[in-house]
């Protein structure tokens, strides 16, 4: 079922099997404008052998989770290594959810090619949080023990890389985030942020700073690019 959850003056709402199943539910959740982040939960939805539980909206849904980001709201997508190949909303394979972040990063400026910027390895390494994201207070400083991850290619994104793997992966950040309130994130007129995630389980990401760092910036925004 669904989660709700409230940070302080943040409320998150975490998408599971029902809603997989019926996109009128996430429908709902957007219609009543009562949520500030969205989590689309990849991982827990399905179990890698059937389209069971993954969320595939349709334009209509798509559009609402658009629209969503662009008025101020965070969707955060919570992945894993074989989360990757789609860049797609409608993606009808069995390789999670992130097609729908990926699009709508896309469609919204954050890359600066539509394809291949995502891509995986089977390592087990460890992250630690990149500098500019200390900066901006969106991490801690504790290191992540990643096992087979999905990532973003930092070259292709205006994006913020937000942990990275330095010594195996140059160039590459396993958490990533687009801020419309950043100039040069997202198109002009985004008020809201996209928040890639490649890894879980060991991955465990402390999300507090960033949730933080949300609740203090909602409904702000320089201009973007």
């Amino acid at each position: 079922m669904g989660i709700p959850t409230q940070v302080g003056d943040v409320n998150i709402f975490v998408t599971q099997d029902e809603y997989a199943a019926d996109n009128t539910l996430i429908d709902n959740v957007l219609d009543t404008n009562s949520i500030d982040i969205l989590v689309i939960d990849s991982v827990d939805w399905g179990d890698g052998n059937d389209n069971g539980g993954l969320f595939k909206p349709d334009l209509e849904t798509y559009n609402k989770l658009k629209e969503f980001v662009i008025r101020g709201g965070t969707v955060i997508h919570r992945g894993e290594n074989w989360d990757y190949r789609s860049y797609d909303y409608d993606y009808q394979r069995t390789y999670g959810s992130s097609g729908i972040i990926a699009n709508i990063v896309n469609d919204l400026g954050g890359t600066t090619q539509s394809t291949s910027w995502k891509s995986v390895t089977n390592s087990i390494n460890n992250s630690s949080p990149t500098s500019a994201a200390l900066d901006l207070g969106v991490v801690s400083s504790s290191t992540k023990e990643l096992r087979y991850y999905s990532y973003v290619i930092d070259e292709f994104s205006n994006g913020l890389p937000m942990y990275e793997v330095p010594e195996h992966l140059p160039g590459i950040s396993v958490v990533h985030m687009w801020d419309g309130k950043i100039s040069g994130h997202l198109n002009q007129g985004v008020e809201g942020r996209l928040v890639y995630i490649g890894e879980s389980g060991y991955g465990e990401f402390d999300l507090v700073p960033l949730l933080n760092y949300i609740k203090a910036n909602i409904g702000t925004s320089d201009g973007g690019s």
